[in-house]
């Protein structure tokens, strides 16, 4: 800021300040304290990069809690960002399939979705938690295709560059993977067949289900008083109404 004001001053800009929006980072605190010398609270940095490397104490950083708002440093919690980082290395060791099921398809396109979003808005921590979903998704498989293994490589380079570097030539490819375009969701490929209705007694919630999408009314409502905590309401009332809202909810009014 000083040198953009001199240059001002000097006539040679005319603006005031080098950048037009600050997002600061949050604090870092150990033990609920804010980190001090005097403390004697502070961590040293080097001897975790040397035990786990520095993607994992970066991406520790990141997950700790929003970026504006800081997080408590533990020296157990890093142990999890390491185990996630060699989850995704068998990951990609795993045999080539020749495709994937529909359900691997749809969160790979929802989680490029949303980490695409969390990151544009610094939303490290979020955007961490929704790799975590899909790496815990894949790892019940014993092969996944070369496109969700590129996928999950490109997704975690921001986060973890060292890493998603040697994984991106160790998959065969001869350039950066930051000389690579960042991949982009199919909203088609985010489609379900299933929506989740609520189910309530007398305007009250009591259960919810998951449904496929072209069910009737008649199947869906038949299917609701199948629910064990639907079914205990039901047995011994009588039902005066029964309202279904396509896509939302049912209502079983009783008495």
């Amino acid at each position: 800021r000083f040198v953009t004001k001199a240059l001002r001053d000097l006539k040679l800009i005319d603006f005031s300040e080098p950048f037009t929006k600050l997002y600061h980072q949050g604090t870092i605190t150990k033990d609920g304290s804010k980190m001090s010398k005097s403390k004697g609270n502070t961590v040293a940095p080097d001897q975790f990069i040397e035990d786990y490397g520095s993607d994992t104490f970066r991406i520790y950083l990141m997950f700790m809690g929003p970026y504006d708002e800081g997080g408590d440093w533990n020296d157990k919690g890093i142990k999890g960002i390491y185990r996630f980082l060699n989850k995704i290395w068998r990951l990609i060791h795993l045999p080539d399939s020749d495709s994937d099921d529909k359900k691997t398809i749809q969160l790979m396109h929802h989680t490029i979705k949303i980490v695409t979003d969390n990151l544009n808005d610094m939303k490290f921590n979020t955007a961490i938690s929704r790799l975590m979903e899909l790496v815990n998704h894949l790892t019940q498989y014993e092969s996944i295709s070369p496109e969700v293994k590129k996928n999950l490589i490109l997704l975690i380079a921001p986060l973890a560059p060292h890493l998603s570097e040697e994984l991106w030539i160790i998959t065969g490819n001869k350039s950066s993977i930051f000389d690579v375009d960042w991949p982009a969701h199919d909203p088609s490929k985010l489609e379900t067949d299933e929506i989740t209705i609520v189910v309530q007694i007398n305007g009250k919630l009591r259960a919810s289900m998951n449904i496929q999408k072209d069910l009737d009314k008649d199947a869906i409502l038949e299917q609701s008083k199948q629910l064990p905590n639907i079914s205990k309401y039901l047995d011994d009332s009588q039902i005066i109404k029964e309202i279904y809202v396509p896509g939302k909810l049912i209502n079983f009014v009783v008495k």
